[in-house]
């Protein structure tokens, strides 16, 4: 699925996930770290786009950073225009989703017959399957990983590495 994000109003919405609001630069950093994390279970292409005005400076309109197109608006534009603007170009928008709280964008995307998801809703939904997965990885493990080794095995690899435990008595 490809996924358009409104980046400030996901990190603007969240009231549960500890976003910095007061340095947009980290809160931006902070975003994309997750959903780089949720793009490596989800496999979905994943664009999140910000306002270009933001700090009063300019960034390159496009970046890749760990699997996520991050697109920045122009200095006339803002982050809505830019997801409308994909959404248009979309050749099959309703393989595409929507991520916004912002109602204009809501019904823009219903327009396209694109999946429409709400900011906080789509957090909830991220949190709910980073945990999964991460269950998963750790049920993976072999339980000898958390048992920790057998007394013998201690003492094998104390006699490899040259201590004697036989010394120690």
């Amino acid at each position: 699925m490809r996924l358009l994000i409104d980046g400030y109003n996901v990190i603007f919405a969240s009231t549960r996930r500890a976003f910095n609001m007061d340095n947009p630069e980290r809160a931006r950093t902070q975003l994309i770290s997750l959903l780089s994390a949720y793009q490596s279970i989800s496999h979905d292409d994943i664009t999140v786009a910000f306002d270009g005005r933001a700090e009063g400076r300019m960034f390159p309109q496009t970046q890749k950073a760990h699997g996520i197109t991050i697109v920045f608006s122009e200095s006339d534009s803002d982050a809505d225009t830019v997801i409308k603007r994909l959404l248009a170009r979309e050749p099959n928008p309703k393989a595409a989703a929507v991520v916004s709280s912002d109602n204009s964008l809501q019904t823009f995307a219903k327009r396209f017959k694109a999946e429409r998801i709400d900011s906080e809703e789509f957090l909830r939904d991220l949190d709910r399957k980073l945990k999964a997965a991460h269950a998963r990885r750790a049920d993976d493990d072999p339980i000898e990983k958390y048992e920790g080794l057998s007394s013998r095995d201690v003492d094998y690899w104390m006699k490899y590495f040259g201590f004697d435990t036989e010394e120690k008595k």
